[in-house]
């Protein structure tokens, strides 16, 4: 596919998806600041110690956003497939570097938002700021109650709730990163896959 082919995809997205109506030339003003890419499975797209400087929006494929632990062990804190967004976004917004890993779970394409051009963008056109707004406060309402579900829910409960939730992007992760987004091990989700299947 080309770039016209990815422009147009973002641009149907936009349309149908966006929390507010935007106007074609808004479309097409968002349309060029996207830097787009492919990537490979596996590659990283953000890594600890070097600076977020784009927003990553995801037009083909799956990501994770996950850190090492102090025992070494990876802590999924993040997925995304097709429309969604992520980042490092602490690194995206203050400049310092990265403490998350940003990978590729799958061959895909993604659309690199500077921070400066949309910034500009949002100067130029105080919409795209509003619709900003109003993603950034469902993610964030979304995130707490997350947070909740893993101190409140029981591990089957949380498993339930996310399949029930994202059917599209349980068979696309793999299993570890599966388990430590939900905070269990690869073992125990495994033993709650089993018994939900019997049922």
């Amino acid at each position: 596919m080309d770039i016209e082919a990815y422009r147009s995809i973002v641009a149907a997205r936009v349309r149908e998806r966006a929390p507010l109506r935007m106007e074609e030339d808004l479309i097409a003003a968002y349309l060029d600041i996207l830097q787009f890419r492919p990537v490979r499975k596996k590659q990283y797209l953000v890594q600890p110690g070097f600076p977020n400087l784009d927003q990553i929006y995801v037009v083909e494929g799956a990501f994770r956003a996950f850190f090492i632990d102090s025992e070494g062990k990876e802590q999924t804190i993040q997925f995304a497939v097709e429309d969604w967004y992520i980042s490092d976004t602490h690194s995206y917004l203050t400049g310092e570097p990265a403490t998350l890993f940003v990978e590729a779970l799958e061959d895909g394409v993604v659309a690199l938002l500077p921070k400066e051009a949309f910034e500009a963008l949002c100067d130029a056109h105080p919409k795209w700021q509003k619709a900003t707004r109003i993603v950034i406060q469902r993610g964030f309402a979304y995130a707490q109650k997350r947070l909740v579900a893993n101190l409140q829910k029981s591990a089957e409960e949380r498993y339930r709730d996310f399949v029930r939730a994202y059917p599209q992007i349980e068979m696309r992760v793999p299993r570890h990163a599966l388990a430590s987004y939900l905070n269990m091990s690869q073992e125990y989700l495994s033993k709650v896959r089993k018994k939900l299947l019997q049922k």
